[in-house]
């Protein structure tokens, strides 16, 4: 039989456990949503770059133009993808810090990730596409 201090010592370890748990998964959960916006918010500038770059090499007639923004296209689905990852991390860490609160009786925190992430940016993108096929 186990004695009342070592249950008491094993709770206090397990509350500590389940507290050091939450912070990093509160922590982590925040970088990779940051993560996400920031990559997210600079493949729609890239694109929109590239977009001008795409026209340009079609007013100019310059070769090198096109290649520049078909590798600017690339960059930007690069970055898009790993919003995407980043925010899928970042709803792992929610569902891991719900199911420790849920578990000790503290209840749940929003998911502050949205549905969306990732949608818009391919759609611009494949029209950003469309378009330097155009000018070539």
């Amino acid at each position: 039989m186990i004695s009342d201090d070592t249950k008491k010592q094993i709770g206090c370890m397990i509350n500590k456990q389940y507290k050091d748990d939450v912070e990093l998964a509160l922590c982590c959960r925040s970088c990779c949503k940051n993560t996400a916006d920031v990559m997210e918010t600079l493949c729609h500038v890239i694109v929109g770059l590239s977009a001008i770059v795409a026209f340009a090499a079609g007013l100019w007639d310059m070769k090198i133009l096109t290649y520049v923004a078909g590798i600017m296209n690339i960059v930007s689905i690069v970055l898009s993808k790993f919003a995407g990852y980043n925010t899928s991390e970042s709803k792992q860490y929610t569902i891991e810090i719900n199911k420790i609160t849920t578990q000790i009786g503290v209840g749940q925190i929003v998911d502050i990730s949205d549905d969306l992430s990732g949608i818009a940016v391919v759609n611009t993108v494949s029209q950003v596409n469309n378009v330097a096929n155009v000018t070539i």
